[in-house]
Parts: structure tokens; C-alpha cells; sequence
């Protein structure tokens, strides 16, 4: 799990640093993980918070293709995901699932990491972007949250941190 894509978050709620993301100018979808717990939920949740396009494909390839697209969403200072009790997220599924899902995520980050450009309808250079998940848990850091993904190898830096 690479360092800078994944922010941890404990507050009583997601929308603290949602607000935050928001009032700072980036675009910041909220996705619930209660509703993302196993492949096919995750890909309509995801689909709905991020307003896929109609042609989505509910498929990893379909899903990786479009968080490296976003042109329907404005640029801002780049995107960041915010998902609520991200300890539900894939929970349904066998435990290396989650792992794929990481793999995603740091995809679509090293793909904006890499000096891509957003561009206008006309083509114009936006600007570089960023790309980052903020993963909330509602359980105190002591109390087991988010430890699948942490299991996963990686630190999740604090969102004090963003």
C-alpha cells in the first residue's frame, strides 16, 4: 500500500474532512463502505458517488478505466474519495479481495501521480491532478479499525497529514 494515496480518518464522521476537501477545492465524492461489501455493490456505489457514466461496465478494467478518465467531474485540485466505514468495505468477499481493490486506488493514483493533465472540453491543460482515498473508520485507531488495510502492508497516513 503505497504512502500519500491512503489518508486514515477517526472522527465521529466522514464529513469532517470531506468539508475540509471541499472548502480547499477538490472534488470529494462521499461512498459508504456499508454498501460496498462485496464486487458488485462496490462497483454500483462507487459508480453512483463518483456519477460514472451510463456505459460503465461494472468490471474492475471498466472501474479502473474511469478513475483515470473523470472528465464529466470537474478538475479542482485533484479527486479524492471518501469512504465511510471503510472497515465494511469488501467484507463480503475472500480477504485478498480488498487487495485488489487497493491495487485500483493506487492505480488511478499513479496515473495522475505520473504529470497527467486534465483538459477542458477544448483541450486546454487544466493542470496536473491528484488522485487519494480517504478512508474513515467509525472505531478508535486502537480498536482494530481499518485493520484489513493495514494487513495489506502499507501505512495509512493521517488526514492531519493531506
Amino acid at each position: 500500500m503505497s504512502e500519500r494515496v491512503f489518508f486514515s480518518s477517526y472522527s465521529a464522521q466522514i464529513e469532517i474532512p470531506r468539508y475540509r476537501l471541499l472548502r480547499d477545492g477538490f472534488v470529494a465524492p462521499r461512498l459508504d463502505g456499508r454498501r460496498m461489501r462485496s464486487w458488485d455493490t462496490f462497483y454500483s456505489e462507487i459508480a453512483a458517488a463518483c456519477q460514472f457514466p451510463t456505459y460503465f461496465g461494472r468490471n474492475f478494467a471498466a472501474t479502473a478505466d474511469l478513475l483515470t478518465d473523470f472528465e464529466w467531474l470537474p478538475a479542482g485540485k485533484g479527486r479524492v474519495l471518501c469512504i465511510a466505514f471503510a472497515d465494511d468495505v469488501l467484507v463480503d468477499e475472500d480477504a485478498e479481495e480488498l487487495g485488489s481493490a487497493v491495487d485500483l486506488f493506487e492505480g488511478a493514483s499513479e496515473y495522475w501521480r505520473g504529470g497527467t493533465t486534465d483538459r477542458d472540453i477544448w483541450g486546454n491543460e487544466l493542470g496536473a491532478s491528484v488522485f487519494a482515498v480517504v478512508l474513515h473508520s467509525a472505531l478508535a485507531p486502537g480498536d482494530g479499525s481499518l485493520a484489513r488495510w493495514r494487513h495489506l502492508g502499507g501505512t495509512l497516513t493521517s488526514f492531519d497529514n493531506f
